[in-house]
């Protein structure tokens, strides 16, 4: 699995690691400030263990009603409601929007860090991504 690590709007260099790697990360290792781009693949493994991730849905609402990732909540990208993010924030929060020419994830996983939360990702590819990879959906 292939991971990039963003720190505020600049592409830090990429960094290669298997999706165990990932989910053995502590949270309180995630620097304040950096968000970590994360596969389809990744993001479908994360979401199988437990304590299982806040998947974070940030398209228009009428395409998350299509269908989005398991247990993914929506928020609007226009109207970010953080408050509905974990109260821990150390707790693992994943963002993501349509494909990777999308940027509201970019967007809302950057706001999340700007209020705090330490250890957010976002998946780049979108539900078009997910979709591509083959991945489960919940209408």
């Amino acid at each position: 699995m292939l991971i990039r690590v963003l720190l505020g709007v600049a592409l830090a260099s990429p960094l290669a690691a298997c999706a165990s790697d990932v989910r053995a990360i502590p949270s309180g290792s995630v620097a304040t400030g950096l968000i970590v781009e994360l596969t389809p693949a990744a993001v479908a493994e994360l979401i199988a263990h437990k304590p299982a991730p806040t998947i974070v849905d940030v398209n228009p609402r009428e395409i998350y009603d299509e269908g989005h990732l398991p247990s993914a909540i929506w928020m609007s990208s226009i109207e970010l409601r953080l408050n509905a993010l974990p109260q821990d924030r150390d707790a693992k929060v994943i963002f993501y929007c349509y494909n990777e020419l999308c940027g509201a994830s970019h967007q809302a996983a950057s706001a999340a860090v700007a209020k705090g939360w330490r250890n957010v990702a976002r998946m780049p590819a979108g539900i078009r991504g997910w979709h591509a990879a083959g991945l489960d959906i919940e209408e």
